[in-house]
């Protein structure tokens, strides 16, 4: 494993050997490594789709592990530099570090939005983290609904419902560089200003 990077890893990963392969349990969900490349793959066609490339930075911001290691799984992928910011860490001390960072694309949890200010016309990209389950008949009541009553241009924005209709199209994969970024994490700043390291 010594040689191995990003690029190579998530060649192994694709071995048909480890396509059933538990990656991780959530409760009652067993993820296999193919759910997950494919669902990183999706990932890769909703960004792309949206804008986002290799080297934006992103803010990551969620309660779910899951969630956080597909993303994050994802970004490294295919280049983008994964901005972690605690969930609970307060809304001030997280704006100082959206506004340090520059980062104008987010990934966090729904209420996140709302509590740290984040307005969502001002920002280049966004996906809401909705851990809902989808109440039952809702997929049939949006079926049904006029054309008239269409849905807001927001609701294509929450996660994990987009997935349902994204397709994984190939896409030309730009290589990982051993000096590239992946992510920023910020230090605690008990004695000084929060710093970015990358």
């Amino acid at each position: 494993m010594s040689n191995t990077n990003i690029n190579s890893l998530f060649e192994i990963l694709r071995q048909p050997a480890l396509s059933n392969r538990l990656f991780a349990q959530v409760q009652d969900d067993k993820i296999t490594y193919s759910r997950l490349l494919e669902e990183i793959g999706k990932l890769h066609a909703i960004f792309q789709k949206n804008g986002v490339k290799k080297g934006d930075k992103v803010i990551l911001s969620t309660n779910d592990d899951y969630y956080t290691a597909l993303f994050f799984l994802a970004f490294l992928r295919y280049g983008t530099v994964t901005i972690f910011i605690d969930p609970d860490v307060p809304a001030r001390r997280a704006m100082a570090i959206i506004e340090k960072t520059g980062a104008n694309i987010f990934v966090m949890d729904t209420d996140l939005f709302v509590t740290r200010g984040i307005d969502v016309n001002a920002v280049s990209f966004f996906l809401k983290i909705n851990k809902e389950a989808q109440k039952k008949g809702m997929l049939f009541d949006r079926l049904l609904k006029s054309k008239k009553t269409a849905a807001s241009p927001t609701d294509e924005f929450i996660f994990p419902a987009i997935l349902n209709a994204a397709v994984e199209a190939p896409q030309t994969i730009e290589n990982i560089e051993a000096d590239d970024v992946a992510y920023i994490l910020f230090t605690s700043g008990t004695t000084s200003d929060p710093r970015g390291v990358m």
